[in-house]
């Protein structure tokens, strides 16, 4: 899908076609054009990143406004950045893959969220983001899945999350999902797939 496109995908009750967007709810996932994520990356408050964030990247194809009722609420900007600590030989530091997404409200408050963050063994990487999508909310607020690619040395896994609003913080938050009792954690977790977790809650 062109990002050139000014591509706009409501969903007012029926499922459409295209991967990770469709689903029955009142909301709407619109990707930004090619001028709104220049403007988005020259006005990106990096101070808000760990520090030691290198090697800043967004990740233009899944890059959305989140709407609800016909009204922008919120832009969501996954980006990918590199973090460096001193290695086990002097001089040569190792660098870890790691996700983060910027929250963006239209009067311009900004928030960051670290991603894939856990308690597996070893350090934990992202390698990128798989996959954005609406969930089924019943609210007036538009509900996004998220799901990133986590790693270790050992292995890698899906990790979705979920974007909602908060009534008691008056905006938007994000949660990570994990798996219902008795399913196994997946690497190839489809948006389809989390929106049945969700409904099993």
């Amino acid at each position: 899908m062109s990002m050139c496109t000014a591509l706009r995908i409501v969903f007012l009750g029926l499922a459409t076609g295209i991967p990770g967007y469709g689903v029955a709810q009142n909301g709407a996932l619109t990707p930004l054009n090619a001028a709104e994520i220049r403007s988005v990356e020259r006005a990106l408050d990096r101070s808000l990143l760990p520090k030691g964030a290198t090697d800043v990247h967004l990740v233009t194809s899944q890059t959305f406004h989140v709407q609800s009722a016909g009204y922008t609420e919120l832009t969501l900007v996954p980006i990918r950045y590199t973090i460096s600590e001193p290695g086990l030989v002097e001089g040569i530091d190792r660098e870890h893959d790691q996700c983060g997404l910027y929250l963006i409200e239209p009067s311009s408050t900004t928030r960051f969220e670290k991603m894939v963050e856990g308690d597996e063994a070893g350090p934990i990487q992202c390698s990128g983001i798989e996959g954005v999508g609406l969930a089924r909310g019943q609210g007036p607020h538009a509900q996004v899945i998220l799901i990133f690619n986590a790693h270790t040395v050992r292995r890698s896994r899906s990790a979705p999350y979920l974007v909602s609003w908060s009534e008691n913080d008056k905006h938007y938050v994000v949660e990570a999902l994990t798996p219902p009792a008795g399913v196994p954690v997946s690497d190839s977790l489809t948006i389809a797939q989390v929106r049945k977790w969700m409904e099993s809650r």
